[in-house]
């Protein structure tokens, strides 16, 4: 099995799980690729790919988060964490997408 197809396998997997649930599975996941190994184009598909689903991700998270009573139960303090960890791994994302590019010129 390819890189990319585990991948778009662990997609498939996070767009089934509960959004707590997928934040943690796709940071133990991010932390075992291997990103210097991969070249532009490939970084550019993965990030094509992913940040949608971060965005929808965040999405959940925000919603669920309007709906938690004040004050905040400590499920509702890690939705603000998995909240912030989501827009982590999409600016390392980003930032990788233009490390990949910069060093491309």
């Amino acid at each position: 099995m390819t890189q990319s197809t585990d991948l778009h396998g662990l997609l498939d997997q996070l767009l089934m799980r509960e959004p707590l649930d997928a934040v943690r599975l796709l940071g133990e996941e991010f932390v075992n690729i291997n990103w210097q190994d991969r070249d532009e184009s490939e970084i550019s598909v993965i990030v094509a790919d992913f940040l949608p689903f971060l965005t929808r991700l965040a999405g959940r998270i925000r919603t669920d988060l309007r709906q938690s009573p004040l004050p905040l139960s400590d499920k509702g303090r890690l939705r603000i964490d998995a909240l912030l960890r989501v827009y982590r791994y999409a600016q390392l994302m980003l930032n990788l997408k233009l490390n990949s590019l910069t060093e491309r010129v």
